[in-house]
């Protein structure tokens, strides 16, 4: 607690500044209209509601489609939504659990930029989070795209490198070394690995010396995002976007222009290609640029290798935002699934505050460094408040009118992106029809329904009879009777599930399981825990 006190009045005082830039979120019980918001309401409801059921880890999201069912979490970051659920299960409506885990993945990224120099100057350190929690296009994520996924990657990328000096200090590893970088994993699909290059980086010129502990803990990060990242890859190829290319957008029409980072409009839009068509902002602010230009400067005068490090990565992030880096994009397809080259600026949340700690400590202190330091953290705040100021509100009738528009679709932009391979790409309904009899004679009786189970008997008058259930079919569904006889599923033409069952009365059990590929990731994933366990008590 001692060490703490020397904190307290610095985390005051960056929490304040946190409080106020989230006043539209916890001072209203109104919704802000967000690109992704009513996405995440839903998805949060249904989260919560399979982990109700026993589901976990949960991969079958049953009520979407139109009840048919998809895997979204299978290939979605669940991260969010596993840190939305305990709220969820105490009774928390899904506003207010997506409103309190954004308020709690912004304070936590505010927290980590800030411990990541605290030793150094906590002074710097504060700036640096201020900075940080009023970076635009953080702020973007929050209060006009609702990138919830976003947003919890970039809160953890500070504490992955706090962990990077954590282990060149202790020079041992410690349990809660490798959580860093696992909640990035399940935080986003694309960023945790776009991020892996920054992070090998930056171990290759700072911490070379500790690359085995270093190795270990990133091992260990893997096996815990096991369960969700071993099938994401190896099950793509169940998706129908994956074997049609077909990504809703194309990178092709998303690249930013250089004018658009030096100033752009801001707005509640979406994007669209061209330089004048864009809804929304990619500029990086007055403050971001100054410290950029300024940057540039202080490299060529100090010789500091954090900051021309720095310097260089958000160069070339920057770079890759813009049109002349389209041959790369063309090179490296597994990208191009990104959909939108404009989301690499998610690393300025954290290379923008760095550059400008280097900055700061490459100065000699002065009434002059303390004047402009506080001017840009004026202007800072001003943007901030402006842009932490939403667009429109939507209040209980028109939200749950949105939600009740939204609870049987699929919560993704383009209802291919998630849809299994077999399934019709025609829009349907499940009807009162859940099961039939499609091919021989029986009597079907006692039907229970939940969104991952069907159970019913059935007394079918001779062998070589076909159940055809309603649901997406999807390798993951299994069939077995009272006895526990196995029958295996398959797909028809249009994508149900069908199964042969046996003669005479049967009660047939289908339900969501696990492929051999989940199974595995799951052990993976258990073995891991249990090494983290040995570690603690270690």
């Amino acid at each position: 607690m001692k060490k703490f006190w020397p904190h307290f009045p610095w985390l005051l005082v960056l929490t304040m500044v946190a409080i106020f830039l989230t006043r539209n979120l916890w001072g209203t019980r109104a919704w802000i209209e967000t690109h992704d918001g009513i996405y995440h309401l839903v998805r949060q409801e249904v989260f919560a509601d399979a982990l109700k059921r026993g589901n976990f880890p949960v991969r079958w999201a049953g009520s979407l489609d139109n009840g048919f069912g998809i895997p979204l979490f299978n290939y979605v970051y669940p991260g969010p939504y596993y840190l939305g659920a305990p709220l969820s299960l105490l009774g928390f409506n899904s506003r207010w659990v997506i409103k309190l885990v954004e308020i709690a993945l912004y304070l936590t990224g505010g927290i980590g930029m800030y411990f990541l120099f605290a030793k150094q100057s906590k002074l710097y350190a504060t700036i640096s989070s201020i900075l940080y929690l009023t970076t635009p296009y953080l702020l973007l994520n929050i209060f006009i795209r609702g990138a919830l996924g976003e947003q919890m990657a970039i809160a953890f990328m500070p504490w992955t490198l706090i962990v990077l000096s954590d282990l060149s200090t202790r020079r041992r590893l410690t349990w809660y070394h490798p959580l860093p970088y696992f909640l990035m994993f399940i935080a986003h699909n694309f960023l945790s690995f776009l991020f892996f290059p920054i992070y090998l980086l930056i171990v290759f010129f700072k911490y070379s010396g500790f690359w085995r502990l270093i190795l270990s803990s990133l091992l260990i990060s893997l096996g815990l995002a096991a369960f969700f990242i071993i099938p994401m890859l190896a099950e793509q190829k169940y998706l129908y976007s994956i074997i049609s290319a077909n990504f809703t957008y194309t990178y092709l029409d998303h690249f930013v222009y250089a004018i658009q980072l030096l100033y752009d409009k801001w707005g509640n839009g979406f994007s669209y290609p061209g330089v004048n068509n864009d809804g929304f902002s990619f500029a990086l602010g007055p403050t971001s640029l100054f410290i950029l230009t300024y940057g540039i400067f202080t490299a060529i005068k100090k010789k500091s290798l954090d900051l021309r490090l720095w310097l260089i990565i958000i160069g070339v992030v920057l770079l890759l935002l813009l049109p002349i880096a389209e041959p790369l994009w063309r090179i490296f397809t597994p990208i191009q699934m990104m959909q939108f080259p404009w989301r690499l600026l998610s690393f300025t949340p954290l290379a923008i505050p760095i550059i400008a700690f280097y900055i700061l400590s490459n100065q000699k202190l002065s009434y002059k460094l303390y004047l402009v330091s506080g001017f840009f953290l004026f202007i800072s705040l001003y943007f901030g408040f402006r842009y932490s100021t939403p667009y429109y509100f939507q209040n209980n009738d028109q939200i749950s009118q949105q939600l009740y528009l939204d609870r049987g679709r699929t919560t993704t932009s383009s209802r291919f992106e998630m849809l299994p391979k077999w399934s019709s790409k025609e829009t349907r309904y499940i009807g009162e029809e859940n099961v039939r009899v499609a091919h021989g004679s029986a009597e079907i009786d006692n039907l229970l329904i939940t969104p991952e189970k069907l159970t019913f008997t059935a007394d079918a008058q001779s062998s070589g009879v076909v159940f055809r259930i309603r649901r997406n079919y999807f390798p993951s569904w299994f069939a077995h009777d009272e006895s526990g006889n196995k029958y295996p599923t398959r797909s028809t033409d249009d994508g149900l599930i069908d199964f042969t069952g046996s003669q005479g009365l049967h009660t047939y059990s289908v339900y969501v399981g696990s492929t051999g590929v989940e199974l595995l990731a799951n052990w993976i994933s258990l073995l891991t825990i249990l090494l983290l366990a040995i570690m603690v008590k270690l």
